[in-house]
């Protein structure tokens, strides 16, 4: 399971989504994964909060990366996500959100 920071959590919970429409953890190209708009899917992660679905990964890219952690990190450009291993005192909630 990939888990969520909840300081990555508030910026997904910002991305607009259309009705009918979630936001997708998918391989881009050959070496890169992101986010895109798409369809929610069977045996997808949900990462939720509130109700509200933050982030659907698939089930292939949730296994590859388990353990794996999604942060927000700041840059001179803005907030961006980035990946990260877990730490010891990172307890995963039922639905991969961290704090």
């Amino acid at each position: 399971m990939i888990l969520v920071t909840e300081s990555a959590a508030d910026l997904l919970a910002t991305l607009d989504r259309p009705a009918g429409r979630v936001v997708r953890l998918e391989q881009v190209d050959e070496q890169r994964l992101g986010l895109v708009l798409g369809e929610a899917r069977d045996g997808d992660q949900v990462v939720e909060r509130e109700g509200q679905d933050l982030l659907h990964i698939p089930a292939e890219i949730s296994a590859a990366l388990d353990g794996v952690v999604i942060d927000k990190t700041d840059t001179p450009s803005g907030p961006r996500l980035r990946f990260r291993a877990q730490t010891d005192e990172e307890e995963p909630g039922p639905d991969g959100a961290v704090s």
